[in-house]
């Protein structure tokens, strides 16, 4: 066990706690005797001194006190001190007590005197080397590196703790300004001596006087709207201002908030979305100790399922892909963040290979299935239309059957809002899907059948969102389909999040609709994302409109005309009104299949459609 660093700084200290402590221990006398120690006290004093400061600093060196790294000196280390200086104090009494009539010679009242005079000296001259360290410190920062000046608007607990923050570590070389808040109370009072100067309205004096380079926004309870409104008056008045945010409600209720997890204010904090809340426990009880199986698993939503998943300590976990090195890549996250990967184990399959996929079932004998697998992106499956019914559908009914086979409890099956009346491939093949889950459902009950319905998700492979990005690294034009297509959008977290908790409620076949707040406008998120980076519209990057694409639509859907909806226990779950189909619908999906390359694209196409009208 390391009790003492090295460094001839740390050999310093102990010689000046030796040095304080001798003298405590003198004042403690001085005190007791008030300032006139007798003779007979003054020989205790000099044959007890040395055994007892060695004493507390033998007590000091146990619990490591000078391992720690001094500049940070804080309530740990004080708390540290008063214990090392108890203990000792205590084992001092107890070893005079040994002795004959010693401890009647060593009054208590010096005993009590001595330990509180020594904490004050040794913590005291520490907490004045912190102080005279940071100011010096920041003096030196001052004249060899310019501070980066900063406004945090916000002047709540998330602002005062990084404002703490940055004056705990001045080797973050930062320079707060000052605070804003919407809070008129507050204008004009002041925290550590910074002013709150007012509300929004005040920023553009306040940047012509301090020419800070950061804006920070510590409000973790504020809108998204509000948010927007932020970012949008703070980038139309300069848009080369960083704007970062701090993390949500939860880190600041738990007094985590840190200068390191501050972000930039991205596309997803923007959006018109409030916090979803979700009950573990329900989510636990049916995946704890289980033995999961996830189609799809090196994909946006597969591998997001995978890393929630593990949070509820399933038995095992089976990571089915068709690509190996989106498999790869997401086993190299996990291990990168330490998690223990000997529960799961990957199989690299085609789920449109039923024998393949059988092996799997055989084997792994799944408990829980996740069916994530899909081919999604619809200009791509208007051109390859035979692909998007072998993956889509044959795949989907190859995992049903294995599913039913091997006696899975539960399927979650993966769908999208361009599966109702749909009007594009992809959104057909997901329809049929849907259809056949609910038959399914019907006629093997002891399997938990349903589908969790939502729309676009953000940071999706092939999401808009990062292609328009890299439209804008490359100095554009974003191409826009129309200025009045409209998705429906949601971060893969929280669509994940949602999608576990529609397993806890999922065994008739059900079609699960996730709540995705109001739609959102693509023009207008291609518009948000050129203020974010820092650019103008038609100045500095444009917009062009390129027309629709084949299979899009405007406006997305999340109900067909005949479906209901009901809600469910959870605010953001909704239940889609059951559809009764014929049983035969089974057997013409299989007959399209027997004849799947004897039709040409358009023939599959056409039949595809009649198949869901």
């Amino acid at each position: 066990m390391v009790l003492f660093s090295t460094s001839k700084k740390n050999f310093i200290f102990v010689l000046l706690d030796f040095i304080l402590l001798c003298l405590a221990f003198y004042f403690s006398y001085w005190l007791r005797y008030n300032g006139n120690i007798p003779t007979s006290e003054w020989i205790i004093f000099k044959k007890y001194v040395f055994i007892i400061t060695i004493i507390e600093i033998l007590g000091l060196l146990i619990l490591r006190l000078y391992t720690h790294y001094w500049k940070y000196f804080d309530l740990y280390e004080m708390l540290s001190i008063a214990v090392a200086l108890g203990v000792s104090g205590i084992l001092i009494s107890f070893s005079f007590l040994l002795q004959k009539n010693i401890v009647f010679l060593l009054p208590r009242s010096v005993l009590i005197l001595n330990f509180l005079i020594s904490f004050v000296l040794i913590v005291g001259y520490r907490f004045f080397l912190k102080k005279i360290w940071g100011k010096t410190n920041k003096i030196f920062i001052n004249k060899k590196q310019k501070l980066k000046k900063i406004l945090i608007y916000g002047a709540g607990e998330a602002g005062v703790m990084l404002l703490k923050e940055s004056q705990k570590y001045p080797d973050l070389k930062l320079q707060i300004i000052g605070f804003l808040d919407d809070d008129k109370k507050k204008w004009g009072m002041r925290i550590n001596n910074l002013k709150i100067f007012g509300d929004l309205t005040v920023f553009p004096s306040l940047y012509e006087k301090y020419k800070f380079s950061e804006f920070l926004i510590a409000i973790p309870s504020a809108s998204k709207k509000r948010i927007k409104q932020i970012v949008n008056f703070v980038s139309d008045y300069n848009k080369e201002m960083k704007i970062k945010i701090v993390p949500g409600t939860r880190e600041i209720i738990n007094g985590e908030v840190k200068w390191e997890q501050i972000k930039k204010v991205t596309i997803e904090d923007l959006l018109g979305r409030t916090p979803i809340m979700i009950d573990d426990s329900s989510i636990s009880q049916y995946l704890s100790g289980k033995k999961i199986l996830i189609t799809g698993a090196g994909g946006s939503i597969g591998s997001e399922l995978v890393r929630q998943i593990l949070k509820y300590k399933p038995q095992q976990v089976k990571l089915l892909g068709r690509g190996e090195n989106s498999i790869y890549e997401l086993l190299s996250e996990l291990t990168l963040k330490k998690i223990n990967l000997s529960n799961i184990s990957t199989s690299i399959t085609n789920i449109a290979n039923l024998s393949s996929l059988e092996n799997v079932f055989k084997t792994f004998k799944p408990e829980i299935v996740f069916h994530a697998a899909a081919h999604k992106h619809v200009p791509l499956m208007e051109e390859n239309v035979h692909e998007a019914f072998l993956n889509n559908v044959i795949g989907s009914l190859n995992v049903f059957d294995m599913s039913v086979k091997y006696n899975s409890q539960k399927i979650v099956s993966i769908s999208t809002d361009k599966a109702v009346n749909p009007t594009s491939v992809m959104g057909a093949t997901k329809r049929i899907v849907e259809i056949i889950l609910q038959i399914y459902a019907k006629l093997y009950p002891k399997t938990g059948f349903s589908a969790v319905r939502f729309g676009n998700v953000l940071g999706s492979r092939g999401s808009v969102i990062p292609f328009f990005k890299k439209q804008i690294e490359q100095g554009g034009p974003i191409t826009v389909t129309d200025k009045k297509m409209v998705r429906f959008f949601m971060t893969i977290p929280e669509a994940v999040s949602l999608v576990l908790q529609s397993g806890t409620l999922g065994k008739n076949g059900e079609i699960f609709v996730l709540d995705m707040g109001e739609p959102v406008k693509i023009y207008d998120l291609a518009v948000n994302l050129i203020k974010l980076s820092g650019l103008k519209l038609d100045e500095d990057i444009s917009i062009k409109i390129t027309g629709l694409r084949p299979g899009e639509k405007l406006y997305e859907e999340i109900l067909t005309e005949a479906e209901g909806i009901s809600a469910t226990k959870y605010e953001k779950i909704f239940v889609a009104k059951p559809e009764k189909y014929e049983m035969s619908k089974i057997d013409d999906v299989k007959d399209i299949y027997q004849n799947l390359y004897n039709l040409s694209s358009s023939e599959l196409k056409q039949q595809i459609f009649e198949f869901i009208n």
